[in-house]
């Protein structure tokens, strides 16, 4: 879900799980909007190190950096 102010059963109904299961790993909106940021950030950061950036010419390096940002799209949105 990209929508930071999807409602609950919104976000159930895009899981494909039911609001009570929702509920019961995130009983506040809070924690899921936690927990749905610390995923989007571990993608983030893991793009950037699937693309080694130390490793070879910088603009090369720069170059995978940019396309594996470009896969993480969605969660860079939802981050920001």
């Amino acid at each position: 879900m990209r929508d930071r102010a999807a409602t609950l059963p919104q976000v159930a109904e895009a899981a494909e799980v039911g609001r009570t299961t929702l509920h019961r790993y995130f009983p506040e909106r809070d924690g899921l909007l936690r927990a749905a940021t610390e995923h989007a950030l571990e993608t983030i950061g893991g793009a950037i190190a699937e693309a080694d950036p130390g490793k070879g010419h910088p603009l090369d390096a720069m170059r995978r950096v940019v396309a594996a940002l470009a896969s993480a799209s969605d969660a860079i949105m939802f981050v920001f």
